[in-house]
């Protein structure tokens, strides 16, 4: 048998196959700041706008749209880090493995003004 020629009923298609990607590190409640920070402004800057633009009215509208670019994109499973409960209800009717881990890493002015303070 020859390239050209297939037994019966299978058919032949261009690509290849590979299994479903894993996301290991991903924050969908944050999924509406997407393009929205300034960049090169460090840790601290980062965090500060980060605190100054959380919640909003489209958080949730976000969120679905970054969880379904993922799904599409072949990410099969995900490690989802939060602060909030905003992303429970995707990861509850969503048909891969999620995994949620929680952190708390929101530091008000002036206790990291004290933890930066040279001595």
């Amino acid at each position: 048998m020859t390239t050209g020629e297939l037994p019966s009923g299978i058919r032949k298609y261009e690509g290849f196959i590979c299994p479903g990607f894993v996301n290991m590190h991903c924050h969908l409640e944050l999924s509406h700041l997407k393009g929205k920070f300034a960049e090169k402004t460090g840790l601290v800057g980062f965090i500060d706008q980060m605190r100054l633009r959380r919640g909003g009215e489209f958080i949730h509208e976000s969120i679905l749209k970054a969880d379904q670019e993922m799904f599409a994109n072949g990410i099969v499973a995900v490690a989802d880090i939060s602060n909030s409960p905003d992303t429970i209800d995707i990861k509850r009717s969503r048909n891969s493995t999620i995994i949620h881990l929680s952190k708390s890493l929101m530091l008000i002015r002036e206790e990291r003004k004290k933890f930066l303070k040279k001595d």
